[in-house]
């Protein structure tokens, strides 16, 4: 066989770093590809959990209110007034007690004007008193263009719909009205009540949303004539209702805005009202990392590719993890917290306290109050935990009115029993949700369990079962107390 000659040899080489060089311009070109799209997908389905997340926000919103305003219509003392103010309209023309009752609701859910109004008189109540007399007949008169919005909801036949307007009651400050139909037994017309939050909270909401996402978040009407903002709203007409869709909402909708944005828009559940989330940013691309690379880092490439998968697949991850262990009630762990305790237990945690407390009657406070002022309650017990006990110390809710905190480091009588007092003298600050006199008003107290690690306990189950023993008798010994776990307890658990 004939050797090869050197002009051979070079264009053997010169083939092969051809070939080498036009392998990997493919390999890199099939790579970009590849990897532009499992980047844009995961991009997406994070800005639809972004979506979701705000959607989840604003729906909250929306429905917090408009549960108190169905609980005030089902609420015996509104029937009554109602039916007192048909039967003697002039005698009481202020409904002292009415208005006493509305401001009550006013201070204790944090709305801004609670209104009713009675169908056999048509005067209009707010909680500053009488207002005026709406006159249904007269709608046309610019005069009365405020009362517009009583004969129309009631001719809708709706038991009760959400509507936008300006507040005379509140300086015409546009306001989201919270309507409800007050029936009696037999299904007739009483009247009609509703609260009214201020534009002002729900854009404050915008802006918190979109500082924690980093979006920009409005609402926009079906029409596309009316908008809200986090920093402005405007409107085409003074009294806009959100009207009820009769289509199902459509999913979460995903486009691209110029070179690096994205747009997700989403139906805002069951209103003919679409909320729009909005990005500037997209990303990061992994173009410029391969224009640097040359044929030397040709084996580089895919382990740049696992790298960036990892990170974007891991972020996400993370993220569904933080949003599973948080209580989005009070901003505490979930039961998740038990983890935590386990592991700090198996890893050898300094000598602490376990507390197990919850609230002596809270069953009571929600079908007395309702349960958004129940809610509101375990929200403040959530901010009272979180600063009474260090960012090291595991503060969850197990659930309902069950909270645990572990709290390793702490340990000695002197200062569990400090501790115990200082979340008493804490929780006592909110012993009552409202200032109102009237008779459904709950009285506030709570029962605390503690046990002792490692004398009372070893393990989380151990742990638990002294302090729901020490519980139950702070209950059993009258409630509003703390009781620190004692070997005499356990008969007292055992004929429980």
């Amino acid at each position: 066989m004939d050797k090869l000659t050197p002009p051979s040899r070079i264009k053997i080489f010169i083939l092969s770093l051809l070939t080498i060089v036009l392998c990997f311009l493919a390999t890199t070109a099939i790579s970009i590809h590849f990897l532009s799209k499992v980047i844009d997908a995961n991009e997406q389905n994070e800005a639809r959990l972004i979506a979701a997340n705000i959607h989840a926000h604003i729906r909250d919103f929306l429905a917090t209110h408009a549960s108190a305003a169905k609980t005030m219509a089902g609420d015996y003392f509104v029937k009554e007034a109602v039916r007192e103010d048909a039967r003697k309209p002039r005698l009481d023309p202020g409904m002292p007690e009415l208005s006493r009752f509305l401001r009550g609701l006013v201070s204790s859910t944090g709305i801004d004007t609670a209104y009713l109004v009675s169908d056999a008189t048509h005067r209009y109540f707010s909680h500053q008193g009488l207002h005026k007399v709406i006159n249904p007949q007269d709608r046309d008169n610019p005069a009365h263009e405020h009362d517009t919005w009583y004969p129309a909801f009631v001719e809708t036949g709706l038991d009760r719909n959400i509507q936008l307007d300006t507040n005379p009651v509140e300086k015409d400050e546009w306001t989201i009205f919270f309507n409800n139909r007050i029936l009696d037994d037999d299904g007739k017309l009483l009247g009609v009540c509703g609260v009214g939050i201020g534009m002002s909270h729900l854009q404050a909401l915008l802006r918190d949303l979109e500082a924690r996402y980093g979006v920009e978040v409005r609402m926009v009407n079906e029409a596309k004539t009316s908008r809200i903002g986090s920093r402005q709203a405007s409107f085409d007409k003074r009294y806009l209702t959100l009207v009820e869709s009769s289509t199902p909402p459509k999913p979460i909708s995903f486009s691209r805005t110029g070179d690096k944005g994205w747009e997700c828009r989403v139906g805002l559940s069951q209103f003919d009202w679409e909320l729009i989330v909005q990005s500037s940013h997209s990303a990061a691309s992994p173009f410029s990392f391969f224009i640097l690379i040359n044929i030397l880092l040709f084996l580089c490439i895919f382990g740049v590719m696992f790298f960036v998968i990892h990170k974007l697949n891991h972020s996400e991850k993370e993220m569904l993890t933080k949003i599973a262990r948080i209580d989005p009630l009070t901003g505490l762990e979930n039961r998740s917290g038990i983890d935590r305790v386990h592991g700090m237990l198996q890893e050898g945690s300094t000598p602490g306290a376990f507390f197990l407390f919850d609230v002596d009657g809270f069953k009571a406070i929600n079908d007395t109050m309702g349960h958004p002022v129940g809610d509101i309650l375990l929200q403040r017990i959530g901010g009272i935990l979180q600063t009474s006990f260090r960012k090291s110390d595991v503060v969850s809710r197990l659930g309902g009115d069950e909270f645990m905190v572990f709290s390793p480091g702490l340990q000695g009588d002197e200062r569990i029993d400090n501790k115990a007092r200082q979340l008493e003298e804490a929780m006592h600050e909110i012993r009552r949700l409202r200032d109102s006199p009237d008779e459904s008003d709950v009285a506030i107290s709570f029962s605390i369990g503690v046990a002792l690690f490692p004398q009372h306990g070893k393990t989380f189950d151990e742990l638990y079962n002294c302090a729901d023993t020490a519980l139950y008798h702070a209950k059993a010994t009258g409630k509003d107390r703390y009781v620190v776990f004692d070997a005499s307890l356990i008969p007292n658990a055992d004929s429980r």
